[in-house]
């Protein structure tokens, strides 16, 4: 609605010049390598979509953490960021085909940087790994994922402000 008043068209026109956009900027993506020899990328994950709306009374509620309570939507977004170069954002239902992107996705001779999560582990063959533990600090010993971080954080920040709900099935189009 709001290009469409800056632009002074139709809704119907605004919509169709946006996907094209969109459309545009995931064919850009297609094929992008970050990193190479003495470069660095972070990289990390986030779970977005298939949120469950908590039952009114407190007797009725679910612990939502458990699978059983949980919609099956959500989708883990992955993002490679190359530090003072690109960004290769991607969705994946599971956490094993995030590896398998990453290896493709990554040059050889990169360092790359990850938090402690089990995902990254296969990673270790590949690359030079940096590993942060989040709970004990947010960058130590030049190891931190603050940038791949900040991707989830302006993603986060337009789901509420912007777009007020993002459904999985729809993340990357």
């Amino acid at each position: 609605m709001a290009l469409s008043r800056d632009l002074c068209v139709s809704y119907k026109c605004a919509f169709v010049l946006l996907h094209k956009l969109r459309e545009a900027m995931a064919d850009e993506l297609k094929g992008r390598v970050v990193g190479g020899e003495g470069k660095t990328a972070e990289v990390d994950g986030g779970y977005f979509g298939g949120y469950v709306k908590p039952a009114n009374q407190k007797e009725h509620r679910r612990d939502r953490r458990y699978t059983e309570n949980q919609s099956g939507k959500r989708k883990l977004v992955v993002v490679i960021r190359e530090r003072g170069g690109n960004s290769v954002p991607a969705v994946f239902g599971t956490k094993s085909q995030a590896s398998a992107f990453i290896r493709t996705r990554v040059a050889k001779g990169t360092v790359l940087h990850a938090d402690e999560a089990s995902t990254w582990d296969g990673l270790h063959e590949r690359f030079e790994m940096k590993r942060i533990n989040h709970q004990e600090a947010y960058s130590l010993n030049g190891a931190c994922t603050n940038q791949a971080e900040e991707y989830f954080s302006r993603l986060r920040r337009a789901e509420i402000g912007i777009h007020h709900h993002i459904a999985g099935a729809y993340l990357f189009v």
